[in-house]
């Protein structure tokens, strides 16, 4: 019996481990996605600043410039838009990525924890480690 409890010690040892590594894999992806997310936010929000000032000088030239310059102006302006755009996706991308990669470790840790319990749980009833 001894025995047993010693092995069920080490199973909720082992199985603590186990979820505290989970817990620490999970803690570390969350931070880095997040500091990702944020940096690319800082990235957004100057490249929205960069479209306004490329606007506001385009108002300011279309009195002086030529139609082929605002043309081209206006596609600078249309393609910084869509990379906005892009941007904007990815950024949604990456907090949908990380409420997913959250959920998904922690269903691998407590599937982990179960298989390692049931191993324990197996061995000691069987008599391997009783």
């Amino acid at each position: 019996m001894s025995n047993v409890m010693g092995t069920d010690g080490v199973s909720s040892a082992v199985t603590g481990a186990v979820a505290g590594a989970v817990a620490g894999v999970v803690g570390i992806n969350d931070s880095v996605l997040a500091s990702v997310a944020d940096n690319m936010k800082l990235k957004h929000n100057g490249l929205l600043e960069l479209i306004e000032e490329a606007k506001a000088k385009r108002a300011q030239a279309q009195a002086s410039v030529t139609g082929p310059e605002l043309e081209q102006i206006d596609l600078l302006i249309r393609d910084m838009e869509e990379k906005a755009g892009l941007v904007a996706d990815n950024i949604a991308m990456t907090h949908n990525h990380i409420l997913s990669t959250r959920g998904g470790f922690a269903q691998l840790g407590k599937t982990n924890c179960n298989i390692i319990r049931e191993c324990y749980e197996g061995a000691t009833t069987g008599g391997t480690l009783a």
